[in-house]
């Protein structure tokens, strides 16, 4: 539903920059009021605070590190706005976003946000797209080879994420589960999950911490190939109307989208995004956004075209009128 209503409402660039804008002041909001929780608790506690403490503020809330990453990359991407009022709003923006994604402990979130930047740099220039980007979203999965000491320290200030030991058993066992129902998959939701795990020895998790296992392990091996099949056409389709895009006035926009989309993926290697019913609407309705900027580029290339046409025809009849 949020992919069809972004995807097909979004006509132009100012429809845009209003769909960034619903998702840009939801996540500064949540983020204020965060830091304001965190500067009560300094303030109460004359300036120490405990890990424990900090499990109260509001960014801590499932779902909420997806709408943080997504409101920082749309802040950023409306930086380059004409005004330097909207200019200085937007940068302020992207700052307490990423404050409040910092405080909602999601260190793996941090690093998916990081590795959005090159992201960026490879969807800006187009080289290689189609290679590098899948390559990156491994990214986050090369941490999970530091030492299992050094992974439990990052743990500790994880919400999600318990110790390495836990998160590779609990991966193997989905996994297991997995290969068992690979066709039809095991049901959509966490007693499913809970079931089957509790029959491998495992309990007290939800689901498995990563957005592609889950998937298929709920919906079967034919879900999870049609979801990588929709990420590599809009791959595609991304590539394939990057000049389109490069001399369009949505272009700081459709980028956003793609930078957007990869670093929740990226998130998704080691957490499943998709627990929380508002992550998951907002992901589809970021893919809505994306899709709808390319086509509203296409169209703006392709009315350019006409334009550029109907010009020269004009002033070749004036010639033609001239030399008659």
């Amino acid at each position: 539903l949020g992919y069809f209503l972004s995807g097909n409402i979004i006509t132009n660039h100012r429809l845009a920059e209003r769909s960034a804008n619903s998702i840009i002041v939801p996540g500064a909001i949540a983020s204020l009021i965060s830091l304001g929780q965190l500067i009560g608790i300094l303030i109460r506690s004359g300036g120490h605070i405990e890990t424990s403490e900090l499990n109260v503020l509001l960014a801590r809330a499932d779902g909420m590190a997806v709408l943080l990453i997504a409101s920082a990359i749309f802040a950023v991407g409306m930086i380059r706005r004409p005004s330097l009022p909207a200019r200085a709003i937007y940068v302020l923006s992207a700052v307490i976003s990423i404050i409040g994604l910092i405080l909602s402990g999601e260190v793996f979130a941090v690093i998916a946000l990081i590795i959005g930047s090159f992201a960026y740099l490879i969807i800006k220039t187009n080289k290689l797209i189609g290679l590098l980007l899948p390559a990156f979203l491994l990214i986050p999965l090369a941490f999970l080879l530091l030492p299992n000491s050094l992974l439990n320290l990052i743990f500790t200030y994880s919400p999600s994420i318990g110790t390495a030991e836990e998160l590779f058993t609990l991966w193997k066992n989905s996994l297991e589960v997995f290969f068992y129902n690979i066709f039809v998959g095991i049901g959509i939701g966490s007693e499913s999950f809970a079931e089957e795990m509790a029959a491998l020895g495992t309990v007290g998790y939800p689901d498995s911490s990563n957005l592609f296992i889950e998937l298929g392990l709920e919906a079967g091996v034919f879900a999870f190939l049609c979801f990588c099949m929709i990420l590599i056409t809009r791959l595609r389709h991304r590539s394939s109307r990057y000049l389109y895009i490069r001399n369009s006035q949505i272009e700081a926009l459709s980028i956003s989208s793609g930078v957007c989309l990869f670093c929740l993926l990226a998130f998704g290697m080691v957490n499943y995004i998709w627990s929380d019913s508002s992550a998951y609407y907002l992901f589809w309705c970021i893919f809505g956004i994306g899709s709808a900027t390319l086509r509203v580029a296409k169209r703006d290339y392709d009315d350019q075209v006409l334009y550029y046409e109907e010009t020269s025809a004009l002033d070749s009849s004036v010639i033609d009128i001239e030399i008659g």
